[in-house]
C-alpha cells in the first residue's frame, strides 16, 4: 500500500506576500508606498521579532496608507512639519501674546 504524501500549507494569507524571514532570525515584511516622480517603486521594510508581529505592522501601515492618513516624511519641507507639529502637540501650551 502506497504511503499518501503529507502536504504542509504553502499558500499565503492576503496581502501577506512580502513578509520573509531573515537569516539571523528575524521576521520582515516590504510593503510598496507608491512611486517618484522618476517611476522608481517606494518601499517600506518593517521588521519584528516574531511573524505576528510583523503581520500586524504591515495591516496597521496597509490601513493608514488606504485612508490617506499616512504621509511620507520626505515628501514635506521642515516648515510644514514644524507647523504640524506645533498645532498638535504644543498648541495648549502655547499662546500668543498681544506685544
Amino acid at each position: 500500500m502506497a504511503r499518501k504524501k503529507v502536504v504542509s500549507k504553502t499558500r499565503r494569507a492576503n496581502n501577506e506576500g512580502s513578509i520573509f524571514q531573515r537569516r539571523d532570525g528575524r521576521w520582515g515584511g516590504a510593503l510598496t508606498m507608491g512611486y517618484d516622480e522618476n517611476g522608481k517603486i517606494i518601499r517600506k521594510t518593517i521588521y519584528g521579532k516574531s511573524r505576528a508581529e510583523v503581520v500586524k505592522k504591515l495591516s496597521e501601515i496597509s490601513g493608514r496608507m488606504k485612508s490617506n492618513s499616512y504621509d511620507l516624511v520626505e515628501q514635506n519641507d521642515l516648515e510644514t512639519l514644524m507647523f504640524e507639529y506645533l498645532m498638535t502637540f504644543k498648541k495648549e501650551c502655547c499662546k500668543s501674546t498681544n506685544i
